[in-house]
């Protein structure tokens, strides 16, 4: 490889740290041949002098065109207060009913989980597509069993952190990248595109193939779902560690015009309509964080 491709000019690799050439690399390491946990790091001259967007800041454009029109929000809220009782049976425990959605958990809580069981109540999606599975597939599956739907769920996720199999019609255990890309195709409008991935948009990552790939290609009224989406605000101040960076990605997408509308933003109507959800029967455990996103492609 060229030195052009790999250093600055005049400078030789004998001269240059190893972890520079790791970090512009990526740090792309496969299992099994290096025990340090892969990653990426991203060599920036200017790095040390940039402020941190915190939980506290927000992008006010968004927040501005949110609170101009919260009638989406709204709406969704309306379409889960319809199954509030059903939805207060889930924050009791059932040993019993192994499968059944919990929100005595950290994963995909309170709204979030609220949200997904009633927009699939509502909507009757003949197909789910969900990339990352986990929580949040026992709250979609017991909606379509609730609802007597035929829907058809199919789970995309390399390593499921529960046990889910058995809840779908389809197992895909590869990432997102390596998955079919046929397989979105089939999505028709009220169908649902749910996605829980890595939350790392990087070149080839599963953030960049929802959003660069996946998304532009999709018919017009599927419902798309992100997770850990804390727009308009920074991400939690005690996930700094984990360089999130996706929602960089999503507030680009709202911010480039009108082919996606907004439907529910959890973060959003817990910070800025705590009033719309006062005394719902759902539990929200300690350093737990609602951050679902819902769009519907209108283009």
């Amino acid at each position: 490889m060229a030195a052009r491709d790999t250093l600055p000019t005049g400078t030789g690799p004998e001269t240059r740290p190893k972890r520079y050439l790791r970090g512009v690399s990526g740090l792309r390491r496969r299992r099994g041949v290096c025990k340090a946990a892969p990653g990426f790091f991203i060599p920036y001259r200017w790095a040390g002098d940039l402020a941190p967007f915190t939980e506290g800041d927000r992008y006010e454009w968004l927040k501005t065109a949110w609170d101009a029109d919260r009638a989406p929000f709204k709406a969704t809220l309306s379409l889960i207060e319809k199954h509030l009782d059903r939805l207060a049976q889930f924050a009791v425990a059932d040993p019993d009913d192994v499968d059944r959605p919990r929100f005595d958990q950290s994963w995909f809580p309170g709204l979030d989980g609220a949200a997904a069981y009633a927009l699939v109540r509502e909507l009757a999606p003949a197909r789910i597509i969900e990339i990352g599975s986990g929580h949040s597939t026992r709250f979609m599956a017991r909606a379509i069993r609730d609802g007597g739907l035929s829907t058809r769920f199919t789970s995309i996720d390399p390593e499921p952190r529960r046990r889910i199999d058995h809840l779908c019609d389809r197992v895909v255990r590869t990432t997102l990248d390596q998955a079919d890309p046929a397989l979105f195709g089939t999505l028709a409008a009220n169908d649902i595109l749910f996605f829980d991935g890595s939350h790392i948009g990087m070149p080839g990552s599963d953030a960049d193939t929802l959003f660069n790939r996946v998304l532009p290609t999709l018919a017009a009224g599927v419902r798309v779902h992100v997770h850990d989406i804390f727009l308009p605000n920074g991400y939690p101040d005690i996930w700094r560690w984990r360089g999130y960076n996706e929602q960089l990605l999503a507030a680009s997408l709202l911010a480039g015009g009108d082919r996606f509308r907004a439907c529910f933003a959890s973060a959003y109507v817990r910070r800025y309509m705590p009033q719309a959800v006062a005394g719902w029967p759902i539990p929200l455990p300690d350093q737990a964080f609602e951050a679902s996103l819902w769009l519907e492609k209108t283009a």
